[in-house]
């Protein structure tokens, strides 16, 4: 069946072919049964047999449903796992509440153990009291045949920070929206996104902030690779709300190339409401420098080793942001094998 999904919130013109994404998707006899892994805090996990729905578009009749408070402050990262096998599929909602003046790092792993079909639908809530900060960690190691879509919803109040990153590695359909909201004074949300396309997979994203709250700070960061035939549409939107003085939204988003067959689309929006604020949205597409790789070729590295430190290099700045140095090699050690 096809589906119109991941719409942008003020349309542009259709000769952009970045409104939204038409595709087709079988979402027949979809099912979830299994439970995530968790290791580090107390969480409450239950299958719910109601509606589940997005800001991507879809809506689903079953779904695992994941409550986390955090009501403390947790130095450790909390580890979430889960491993698809056997065509399988998770429908999950899943919501972390943080306390008043609590802190809580997350790692949300997503591997496969086979090359299935598998489906992965995500939708997460970030609710974030006063004084509170949190990173959360996503890692999509499915296989290239999975589909995987996800929707993030964060509000940050006054004096919180609240951090996401996206390491999206693999599969043949990811679909991806973001509705931040930073609602206090002096709150901070960030969103770090990593992207790799290869064969004939299909990147889309939609990412929006919200700036309400004066002295806020959101920066929303994405770099990625193209290649062979793979496609990629990026639409990241800054709204200065009224009464938002004092607040800076930054935007950057970059694609490599390195195949002449890959298309990438990309579509920066500013909305501003409010004159005391600073804006700053960019946006680079290219092949791989040839004076860089000449540079290091010169030094006695082979054209394939150079390549892959240039490309590496893009994505270090995203991989610093990870607050934890083991899933920092983790995710290093992932980037190199799949280029």
């Amino acid at each position: 069946m096809k589906y119109k999904l991941n719409e942008l919130p003020i349309k542009t013109t259709n000769n952009f072919k970045i409104n939204d994404l038409e595709i087709e998707l079988n979402l027949e006899e979809l099912n979830t049964d299994k439970l995530y892994s968790v290791d580090g805090i107390k969480v409450k996990q239950e299958i719910k047999e109601e509606n589940i729905t997005s800001r991507i578009g879809l809506t689903f009749k079953k779904y695992l449903e994941v409550i986390i408070n955090v009501e403390k402050v947790i130095k450790e990262p909390v580890r979430i796992n889960y491993s698809f096998c056997n065509n399988e599929t998770l429908i999950s909602k899943i919501t972390i509440n943080y306390d008043k003046n609590t802190s809580c790092d997350f790692i949300v792993n997503y591997d496969s153990i086979d090359n299935k079909d598998h489906f992965n639908y995500l939708v997460e809530v970030v609710n974030m009291k006063e004084n509170s900060s949190g990173s959360i960690t996503y890692i999509n190691n499915l296989n290239t045949n999975s589909t995987n879509i996800m929707s993030f919803e964060g509000k940050v109040l006054e004096n919180s920070n609240l951090k996401h990153n996206l390491i999206d590695l693999n599969g043949k359909i990811r679909i991806y929206n973001s509705y931040l909201e930073s609602i206090g004074y002096q709150s901070k949300n960030l969103f770090n996104n990593i992207y790799i396309g290869k064969k004939d997979s299909i990147i889309d994203m939609n990412y929006y902030f919200k700036i309400a709250g004066k002295n806020s700070y959101n920066n929303l960061k994405v770099e990625g690779m193209l290649d062979d035939n793979s496609k990629k549409n990026f639409r990241g939107t800054l709204d200065f709300i009224e009464d938002s003085k004092n607040s800076i939204g930054l935007e950057y988003e970059n694609t490599l190339l390195l195949s002449d067959e890959a298309v990438s689309r990309s579509l920066p929006m500013m909305l501003c409401h409010e004159e005391e604020v600073t804006g700053n949205h960019a946006e680079s597409t290219g092949k791989i420098n040839e004076d860089k790789l000449f540079y290091l070729m010169s030094r006695g590295i082979s054209e394939e080793e150079a390549r892959k430190l240039i490309i590496k290099s893009n994505f270090t700045n995203i991989i610093n942001e990870i607050d934890d140095d083991d899933t920092k090699e983790e995710v290093t050690k992932l980037i190199d094998k799949i280029i």
